[in-house]
């Protein structure tokens, strides 16, 4: 089975039709999808990452001024796509669609550098404009890419050359998601970890403009604009076939009848869409229905979860102790010291020192008071103290861990469950007298 087969039109079909070059450019277009798809998908992570809160000092802000300042980051993104839509049309009835993609594809890259010139210094000016900018060529690419892609195809495999738009939108959607997490495992937390995800959106933004410089223009609308001859010449080498083939002849009839058909229903001018907007009462309601698929897709919350998902997937916060392994420790050793010990001091096991304390030698302990042990004992009982704090540790140290600090982790909590049976039995020996 072919992973893309061929598919038969109702004419002859020639073969030369499915060629390398009408795949590519379908290609080269979707790299603006991906753009989009990375674009909303990764601030919401970003934006969550401890480095960037410690950055722009987050810790410092009230929690509803920090929620208002991350929703501002990701909400002026749409608010420069609201109009950068709307000057999609301007740029693709004038300009063309390729020219209008290589007006908007450097406009995202200044959004994007923009972004990166945001610091501690600068404050979050930069990013509020970049994302604006940025947002601004996402609303514009977003409506002049599917309709270049579907003008290139030919007719038999038009959807699947669409579809690939699709694709690039899911797929830099999911860099977006995982690039966070990989430079939160990678990378100490510092300016570096969250500027990253930032430059990435440079990546997919550079092919589509890069890829944009040696595209054709859509045939349809250079025939439609009064360069007919320059359309059939483009046809011809995306099809791969000569100018007087009876496959090109036809597409090329095909494509002056539908614009002769528009023409003489709507009109080809700038305002035609507009006027019969308002003089055919059937369109607005068609207009409604395309127009609600999109709100109700936005209104099931998918966008609000992707973007906000760095918060709300983050892990629930921790207890107190369990956020200081060090502290939890301590407390455990106090459990291992030996109980009957008058004074105020009390040693761990050799055991627990090493697992907990790599770089204390074998016979190094953790000190504490007895006080605190005997408060903790209390608190937690008798045995099952020091596994929780050797589980908490373990949960918290790397996982690239030798077989000896393994050991002695098994060998502490075990020894701890021992004495704390011990001293249960004890206390209650002592109560029988």
């Amino acid at each position: 089975m072919r992973l893309l087969p061929k598919i038969e039109e109702d004419r002859p079909t020639p073969k030369e039709i499915y060629n390398f070059r009408t795949y590519l450019f379908a290609a080269i277009a979707s790299a603006g999808a991906a753009t989009i798809g990375y674009d909303s998908a990764f601030i919401g992570g970003t934006i969550a990452l401890d480095s960037f809160k410690e950055e722009f000092s987050f810790a410092q802000k009230p929690p509803q001024e920090v929620d208002l300042i991350s929703a501002n980051i990701v909400s002026c993104y749409q608010a420069g796509a609201f109009f950068g839509a709307i000057l999609a049309y301007l740029a693709g009835h004038f300009l063309g669609r390729r020219l209008g993609l290589l007006v908007f594809g450097p406009i995202f890259m200044l959004g994007a550098g923009l972004m990166l010139a945001a610091s501690r210094e600068r404050g979050l000016a930069c990013i509020y404009a970049g994302r604006v900018i940025a947002g601004l060529s996402i609303g514009a690419i977003s409506n002049l890419i599917p309709i270049y892609i579907s003008e290139l195809s030919p007719p038999a495999i038009r959807g699947r050359l669409v579809g690939m738009w699709e694709v690039g939108w899911q797929c830099g959607g999911l860099v977006g998601f995982w690039i966070n997490y990989a430079v939160s495992r990678t990378l100490p937390s510092n300016h570096k970890q969250w500027i990253i995800p930032f430059a990435v959106q440079l990546i997919p933004a550079g092919i589509l403009i890069a890829g944009a410089l040696v595209t054709d223009e859509s045939p349809r609308w250079l025939i439609s604009n009064g360069k007919r001859q320059k359309g059939i010449q483009v046809l011809s080498g995306l099809r791969n076939l000569p100018e007087d083939h009876i496959y090109l002849r036809e597409e090329i009839a095909q494509i002056d009848q539908q614009i002769e058909i528009q023409a003489s229903s709507i009109g080809l001018g700038f305002n035609a869409p507009f006027i019969e907007l308002w003089n055919n009462s059937n369109v607005p309601f068609r207009l409604f229905l395309a127009g609600s698929l999109f709100f109700w897709q936005n209104g099931s919350g998918i966008n609000a979860i992707n973007t906000r998902g760095g918060v709300t997937h983050r892990e629930p916060e921790r207890p107190a102790a369990d956020q200081r392994p060090v502290a939890v420790a301590r407390q455990a050793a106090l459990r291992v010291g030996d109980p009957r010990r008058e004074g105020g001091q009390v040693r761990a096991a050799p055991a627990l020192a090493r697992v907990l304390e790599p770089g204390v030698p074998e016979g190094g302990a953790v000190v504490g008071r007895r006080a605190e042990g005997e408060a903790f004992r209390r608190r937690h009982g008798a045995g099952q103290d020091l596994v929780r704090a050797a589980g908490a540790v373990a949960a918290d140290r790397p996982p690239a861990r030798g077989p000896r600090q393994v050991r002695g982790l098994v060998e502490a909590a075990l020894v701890g469950v021992l004495r704390g049976a011990v001293v249960d039995l004890q206390g209650r020996g002592r109560g029988c007298r």
